[in-house]
This record gives structure tokens, C-alpha cells and sequence, in this order.
């Protein structure tokens, strides 16, 4: 009887085993799950944007995780700053930074190696995002590397409880940390592939090709909704119109206005470089007089800002010319709104105003 009770323990012993096990192995199946959907998911976001939902999404429906940021450093490398984190303490977050080396953050953006902290209260590197989260119990932060391995910034996932993380729960966070890291890189590479796509390589303003295609957007847009805007095309003065101008010079001045004009447009308006010397803009919402009102505000911008080189070392200001086009005064067609606008550009030349050489259709 005493050998068949010590066997009936050994087999409730060994069902025990088998049921952690079997707890343990389903655990680990699903995190790997989790992360197979979060690479898949993630290789087709090039949106950066869409990549942090795609995260916040997949840590909690599948990893069981709603306590995440994500950090980026600044242009200078030597500051970090919240980019995005979960709706619940972004509002709160949002403007906090940590120069590099500073906190647990700052120290992983330092040394490009995971911290991994069970209890925060009995760390002093752990500064609670300064405050803005203090809800915080257990906190992991992990490098963001590019391909080239250097670090851009951090990923950051928190527990309210102490003690909260496992050995193969912090294996699961770099996993994800990584993926994330490429899903950005990509993001990035996709962006500056499509930028340099759609921009004029000398300005940095749109190319002839974009301008055109949002032109027809804006068009149809302006159709449907009975809406109108402007298209105001300048002309800045020929190298024969321009003394001491030639084609290098001239290299210099464009680039130079076209700085000017990011400068001086709103954020709505579309810039482009329509040919060498020829600069568009597309202004939603704007009749000819607040057109004119733009031309006048570039023209004093770049009076003040552009001189032009002239053979002999001398100075002048830059001439231009505007044209002026309104839709849907000008045509019921992108084209013909365009041919209005250039007609009027060339007989701008045509005129004597020392303020202003503005014509419009």
C-alpha cells in the first residue's frame, strides 16, 4: 500500500510537470506566433505611422502588452524625444526629452545595450519620464539600430507591477525592439526613394511631373466640392534679363529663391520647379487677389534675401515676373488654366512696374 501511495504521487507529480509544460510551450507558441504576425505585418508598412499602430496593436491583442513608447533622437544625436506611445500617457509624454546617457532611456541610447529593471523604485536611473508616468513598476527599454547598427532610438515597454517579466518575456521585447528598428529603416529608405522621386534635384522643391499630377487632383477636387485656388507661376529673369547671370550663377539664384519661397508659402501650398527658370505654385483657396497678395509677399522676400552676381563683381536685384491663373475663372480644364496662367506670365515682362509685375488671366 505504501510503494502504490509513493507511485500515486510520482504520477501526480509528473501530470504537474507535463501541465506546466504543456502552459509553458503553449505560452512560447503563441508569443512566436505573435511575432511571425508582427514581422509579416510589418514588412509591407512603409508608413511610419503605420508601423506604430501596427505595434500598439499586435502587443496588445496578442502579447498581452499596453504599456509602450517609442523614442527617437534628435537631429543633433544628443537628445531624445518621445515619438509615439500608447493613447493613455502620450498626451502627457509628448514633450518630455532625455539627453543621451540620462535615465535608463538615455543610457540605452549611450550604449546601444538593453536595461532591463524589475523593480523601478530600487533603481535611481529610472526617472519615470520625468514624472509624466509614474505608474510604473517594472520597465524594459531596448535599442533602435539601422542596418548599419547605430542606434536612432529606443523602444520602451512598462508594467504597473514589480517583478513583472520573465527571462523569455525580455528575449520577446528585443525581438520585437529589432523588428521595429527595420520596419523604420524601411519607412525611411521608402520616404527618401519617394521624395527624391517627386522633387527637382537642384531646389528640393516638387518636380514638374508631381506639380502637374496634384494640379489635375486639385482640379478635380475644386470641381466636386465647388471649391477654387490660384496657380501663380514666377519667372525669374533670363540670364540675358539678369546681369552677370550665366548658367552657373544662375544654379546658385534658383536654389536660393526657391528657399526663399519654402519659406515664405503655407503649408498647404504646392511648390514646384516648372522648368529652368520657371517656379509654380498651386494655392487652395486663393482668388486673384489674395494670389497677388502671395506674389507681392515673395516678391519682397526675395528682393530682400536673393542679389544676383554680376560679372564684374557687382550686385543686383533679381528680376521676376508673375502669372496668374483661377480656377475655375481660367478654364474647365487643368491645361487651359495652366495656358492662361503661362500667357500671363509672358506678358508680365511687357510691363514697367518697379512694386509688382503681376498679370493675371
Amino acid at each position: 500500500m505504501k510503494a502504490e501511495s509513493v507511485t500515486d504521487e510520482g504520477g501526480e507529480r509528473l501530470l504537474d510537470i507535463t501541465r506546466n509544460y504543456s502552459q509553458n510551450l503553449a505560452g512560447l507558441m503563441l508569443e512566436i506566433f505573435a511575432l511571425y504576425n508582427l514581422s509579416r505585418t510589418l514588412h509591407v508598412s512603409f508608413d511610419m505611422d503605420e508601423v506604430f499602430y501596427t505595434v500598439e496593436k499586435q502587443m496588445k491583442e496578442t502579447l498581452g502588452i499596453s504599456e509602450f513608447s517609442i523614442m527617437l533622437l534628435n537631429g543633433d544625436n544628443e537628445t531624445l524625444s518621445v515619438w509615439r506611445a500608447n493613447s493613455n500617457h502620450y498626451d502627457a509624454m509628448k514633450d518630455i526629452t532625455f539627453e543621451v546617457g540620462e535615465g535608463v532611456c538615455g543610457a540605452v541610447a549611450k550604449t546601444g545595450q538593453a536595461i532591463a529593471i524589475q523593480n523601478v523604485k530600487e533603481d535611481e536611473r529610472f526617472l519615470f519620464y520625468k514624472g509624466a508616468h509614474k505608474n510604473v513598476g517594472s520597465f524594459f527599454s531596448a535599442p533602435l539600430k539601422n542596418n548599419a547598427g547605430k542606434t536612432f532610438g529606443v523602444f520602451n515597454v512598462s508594467m504597473e507591477s514589480p517583478n513583472a517579466f520573465k527571462e523569455k518575456d525580455m528575449l520577446v521585447f528585443n525581438a520585437v525592439a529589432n523588428h521595429v528598428a527595420q520596419a523604420m529603416e524601411r519607412s525611411k529608405i521608402f520616404t527618401e526613394t519617394v521624395k527624391r522621386s517627386i522633387t527637382d534635384e537642384l531646389t528640393g522643391l516638387y518636380s514638374k511631373r508631381y506639380f502637374m499630377d496634384i494640379l489635375g487632383k486639385e482640379f478635380s477636387n475644386a470641381s466636386r466640392l465647388g471649391g477654387f485656388f490660384a496657380l501663380l507661376l514666377m519667372d525669374i529673369g533670363k540670364p540675358n534679363q539678369s546681369p552677370g547671370a550665366g548658367g552657373k550663377t544662375m544654379d546658385g539664384v534658383i536654389k536660393k529663391v526657391a528657399q526663399t519661397l519654402a519659406k515664405n508659402t503655407r503649408q498647404g501650398d504646392v511648390i514646384a520647379r516648372y522648368d529652368d527658370y520657371r517656379i509654380a505654385a498651386i494655392l487652395p483657396g486663393a482668388n486673384e487677389d489674395s494670389a497677388k497678395i502671395v506674389a507681392n509677399k515673395l516678391q519682397t522676400a526675395v528682393n530682400d534675401d536673393v542679389f544676383v552676381s554680376g560679372e564684374e563683381g557687382g550686385t543686383g536685384k533679381l528680376s521676376i515676373v508673375f502669372g496668374c491663373a483661377c480656377f475655375p475663372k481660367a478654364g474647365d480644364k487643368p491645361d487651359e488654366v495652366l495656358g492662361k496662367a503661362i500667357s500671363a506670365l509672358d506678358s508680365a515682362w511687357n510691363l514697367n512696374d518697379d512694386t509688382i509685375r503681376f498679370v493675371s488671366a
